[in-house]
């Protein structure tokens, strides 16, 4: 009855609302050449492309020449264009009958796709092992043009860089992971690895000409940058229902999410987690065709048996909102933007607020509630005039006890995980790659990762750590960012890709991490081999 209300709402705010094909399978080479494609181009090959996932219809498929991005998503270029044609290699038959799937079949109304996953890599980390073993599968379907499925399924199991084992120490979480087991092999030597299932899916709806109606188990992402200080696809997924609205040049998306406030760990009990829930609302504006700004708002509220349906209103005004309601709540607020140069530089940037009291600042006392983040970085396609070499640097500031909230139950946070930055706050960070494609099987990637962040202890709260309250804070006054425990982290990794077959990768990687915590150094190299099947590379970088 709520959601049938809160469409009721949308519906009768919007007339004309924006329509989407399935959700868009996007490797890193692919997503590369399609920024600098639009960087370069008279006009946007991507419609608002801060917005994550990326959906079909949203690329003018006649300007695209990336033949393995038509590749991949053939089930929607097969019923939109007939311009590029591809030899398909059969396999017994019923295998690889279409390009770009493993199993596939196309009717006049409708379509449906299943291909593998599987990402197996093991190396070293000093005296450690290192492993991964990823399987799955992914599947897409298709009704009438209006009816859209999707479903990605797979199970891990890893022993991992020993930072990343910190970090699940310390949040009882993994990285994009909900309920997490213990992993033990007694082949690779393995007593305090990891397993846990990851499944994200959903279904859309194409109401009319100009809107979607989303329902899905899955993550979202708001911004250009590798980080994202108002909301990635960093976290485990959740349950969310999304309105996408395009008019023209403007965009507007709702979410409306169920969270969860704890996490389930290695031996925890079976019992039912504590629920949390958000609303975000994101109009996004292309005030040229080079220049892109975007006004975002969240807030995340705790509610012992129901949502809270003021929070269903469709209009941006979530401030006025909770302040109605008591002022309980957690509101975030946000602008994001980015800008093309000359056709050769994209230029974007996000700022965040929490709280913000203007005075406060002025006085330059280090008061605790002004809380805020910002981030400034660049793109660089064809860098240095190289062809294919691909350069995006950026830097992250966030003040101390920024996502948190006086009910720890309110932090901006999903299953112990960040639902911006994985950081979360007090620190300021930068963080680069650079791609170069030697040709259309062989890449290399180098990525680099610089930040300072202060650190919480058992006993203290120097706003490090989201989901503490920051009520427990150590004081009102004299706040810095990086105080605390003083981590210094220097880290970068080289790795050089494959494609034996399409999406079938071999990888090669090593990497380097200086850790210093005050005066103690922890440092680590590794090296790894592995294999990988119609998924990108998993990334830790904490």
């Amino acid at each position: 009855m709520r959601i049938l209300f809160f469409i009721i709402l949308n519906f009768s705010w919007f007339q004309h609302l924006v329509s989407q094909g399935n959700v868009l399978r996007i490797y890193e080479d692919e997503y590369n050449t399609l920024i600098k494609d639009e960087i370069q181009s008279k006009r946007s090959h991507m419609q608002h492309s801060d917005l994550q996932p990326f959906y079909q219809h949203r690329l003018s498929w006649d300007e695209i020449q990336n033949r393995k991005l038509i590749r991949d998503n053939y089930e929607y270029y097969k019923f939109n264009s007939d311009s590029i044609a591809f030899q398909s290699r059969k396999f017994l038959k019923y295998f690889f009958t279409h390009p770009g799937h493993f199993y596939s079949q196309y009717g006049k109304h409708y379509y449906f796709t299943i291909d593998p996953i599987l990402n197996f890599s093991a190396g070293k980390e000093d005296s450690r092992n290192l492993i991964h073993n990823m399987r799955g599968f992914s599947l897409k379907a298709g009704i009438d043009n209006k009816i859209f499925i999707y479903s990605n399924l797979y199970e891990s199991q890893i022993a991992p860089y020993s930072y990343v084992d910190q970090y699940a120490n310390l949040y009882k979480a993994i990285p994009g992971a909900g309920f997490v087991k213990n992993y033990t092999s007694s082949i690779f030597n393995l007593k305090n690895g990891f397993d846990y299932l990851i499944a994200e899916g959903g279904l859309t709806f194409r109401a009319s000409k100009h809107v979607d109606i989303s329902l899905a188990h899955s993550r979202n992402s708001i911004g250009q940058g590798i980080r994202s200080l108002l909301l990635s696809d960093f976290s485990a997924p959740q349950f969310n229902l999304k309105i996408n609205t395009y008019l023209g040049r403007w965009n507007y998306q709702n979410i409306f999410s169920e969270l969860s406030s704890e996490t389930r760990f290695i031996n925890d009990i079976d019992h039912l987690l504590e629920k949390k829930y958000s609303a975000t609302h994101y109009l996004s504006c292309n005030i040229s065709k080079n220049w892109n700004v975007g006004i975002f708002e969240s807030v995340v509220f705790n509610r012992k048996k129901s949502f809270e349906l003021q929070y269903l209103n469709p209009i941006i005004l979530y401030r006025a909102i909770e302040q109605a309601v008591g002022s309980p709540d957690n509101v975030l607020i946000g602008l994001n933007s980015h800008i093309d140069i000359l056709k050769k530089v994209r230029i974007y940037g996000q700022v965040m607020l929490d709280e913000f009291v203007l005075n406060k600042l002025l006085k330059n006392e280090g008061w605790w509630a002004n809380k805020y983040g910002f981030q400034f970085g660049l793109v660089y396609p064809e860098f240095i005039g190289i062809k294919n070499l691909f350069l995006q640097m950026e830097y992250n500031y966030v003040r101390p006890y920024t996502y948190s909230y006086s009910d720890s139950l309110a932090s901006y946070s999903h299953f112990h995980q960040s639902l911006a930055h994985p950081l979360g706050s007090n620190f300021h960070e930068g963080i680069g790659k650079i791609n170069y494609q030697f040709n259309s099987k062989l890449s290399f990637q180098c990525n680099f990762l610089l930040y300072k962040k202060g650190l919480d202890t058992d006993t203290t709260n120097w706003g490090g750590n989201i989901l503490k309250p920051n009520s427990s804070r150590e004081q009102d006054l004299g706040n810095k960012t990086t105080q605390g425990l003083n981590s210094a982290v220097r880290q970068i990794t080289f790795n050089v890709s494959y494609e034996l077959f399409p999406r079938f990768w071999i990888d090669l990687g090593t990497g380097i991490r200086i850790n210093k915590i005050e005066s103690e150094f922890n440092n680590s190299k590794w090296l790894q081999l592995g294999l990988r099947m119609n998924v990108n590379k998993t990334r830790f970088d904490l």
